[in-house]
């Protein structure tokens, strides 16, 4: 999905920007780490980062030099990417689900009118998938 993105650029010069919302810092790194072996240009961003690094990837995206940035909900508010497509590999973040709300502010991040004329969004799920064991 992230790939084929990047091939589209919006009526307003931006190309397809991916952000990809996982559960856990440690997974953001995974996969921006398969995503970058994939050819494509990732980096993690959650809250765990140093404020200078999550601030140079702000900036990178912004300047539209990132395809991809997976975080946790840290990118959930606040951050006005220009994201074309939001992808959410799942609809728990560390060992709580996400509320109406915070999924909402999430799905935002596609397709900000400035940016784009219209944004996508992915939701991957596993069936039968456990996050957690307090999680039901």
């Amino acid at each position: 999905l992230a790939k084929a993105e990047v091939m589209r650029k919006s009526k307003q010069g931006y190309k397809g920007q991916t952000i990809v919302f996982t559960f856990s810092r440690k997974r953001c790194h995974e996969l921006a780490a398969f995503l970058t072996s994939r050819g494509l240009k990732a980096k993690p961003y959650h809250s765990g980062l140093p404020y200078h690094q999550r601030k140079l990837t702000e900036m990178e995206f912004q300047a539209q030099m990132l395809d991809v940035v997976v975080t946790t909900v840290a990118l959930g508010a606040g951050v006005d990417f220009p994201a074309s497509q939001v992808i959410f590999e799942s609809l728990a973040m560390g060992n709580k689900w996400l509320s109406v709300r915070e999924f909402h502010q999430m799905l935002g991040r596609a397709g900000r009118p400035l940016y784009h004329e219209k944004g996508k969004v992915y939701l991957i799920i596993e069936p039968g998938k456990k996050y957690s064991a307090q999680m039901e």
